[in-house]
């Protein structure tokens, strides 16, 4: 059984880590707002520039990854799958 949830968080960065709920072939869209001044998605050993106005597709219950950013606020939104525990 899956279910849909959405997240917002606000002014966070996330350490590393991957999404264990999520479905091994789900991609999970992320849109970032607000008005921070740099940001930077970690995955996969890649440094990604995670600007406002930015949207992601991730599998994160395959990559790991992390969220930094300074300089503002920050604001994420992610559509997520999860599977039932």
């Amino acid at each position: 059984t899956f279910f849909h949830g959405r997240s917002i968080i606000f002014n966070r960065e996330t350490p590393e880590h991957s999404d264990r709920l999520d479905p091994k072939p789900a991609w999970t869209p992320v849109v970032t707002l607000g008005d921070y001044t740099s940001g930077t998605l970690h995955v996969a050993g890649l440094e990604i520039d995670y600007l406002p106005g930015t949207i992601v597709f991730l599998r994160g219950g395959i990559l790991k990854h992390s969220v930094s950013f300074s300089g503002g606020q920050r604001v994420a939104i992610a559509h997520f799958t999860h599977r039932e525990m």
